[in-house]
């Protein structure tokens, strides 16, 4: 095959144009990707902004002020009308209430709230003493106060303690026979020590207690 003089002189400028215009190419399909790569990545931030977000909230202890509302009311809602309660605690795992049955008022049975979950399991029979050991008390009533003030109690009940590593484990609420009313006892463990603090129902400590 014979190459004329003039295309011998244009072909080395054709060669590089077509390379430049294959590199522009590739350059631009580069610029494309990175702009996808970024518009995908962004949401994923997002989510996992949010998701580091839900999680800090589900750590949150359930007695704290953003999570005692829902797990209240998640007793409320599934047990209508006005009970007579035996006691009730939230741990760190959920919470449990133990209510008299209205249709056999000498029954108590306890109904026991996954607050992760959000789940309330049926009913289990209270075995034991119950009614000769506590009072029973209105638990319409006392959900209303409980929500205002256990979340400032149990901060109250952590400097009062001055627990080394003190940590709360339970909040329970209980009328003992030896009480004038409903009251909220905070239980905390500590390091070396655990102890208590229990408070009537507006806040009001009654009585400290540090043990081994």
């Amino acid at each position: 095959m014979v190459i004329s003089q003039a295309v011998r002189r244009v072909l080395p400028f054709a060669l590089l144009m077509f390379i430049d215009l294959g590199f522009d190419c590739d350059h631009a399909r580069r610029g494309a990707r990175a702009q996808e790569v970024v518009a995908v990545d962004q949401p994923l931030v997002s989510q996992r902004l949010s998701a580091d977000a839900n999680e800090n909230e589900a750590t949150e202890p359930f007695w704290a002020a953003a999570r005692i509302h829902d797990t209240l009311r998640a007793f409320r809602k599934e047990l209508p009308g006005r009970r007579r309660a035996l006691n009730f605690y939230i741990d760190r795992y959920g919470a449990s209430l133990e209510v008299q049955d209205p249709d056999k008022p000498e029954n108590v049975d306890e109904y026991r709230y996954d607050c992760d979950r959000g789940v309330l399991h049926e009913p289990t029979p209270v075995r034991g003493p119950g009614l000769e050991r506590y009072h029973l008390f209105d638990w319409d009533e006392v959900l209303a106060q409980a929500e205002n003030t256990v979340p400032p109690l149990v901060d109250k009940a952590i400097t009062r303690l001055g627990l080394e590593g003190g940590v709360v484990v339970r909040v329970y609420i209980y009328w003992g026979i030896d009480y004038e009313g409903p009251i909220i006892q905070v239980n905390v463990d500590g390091a070396r020590k655990n102890g208590w603090v229990e408070a009537d129902m507006r806040g009001n400590v009654i009585q400290v207690e540090v043990y081994d």
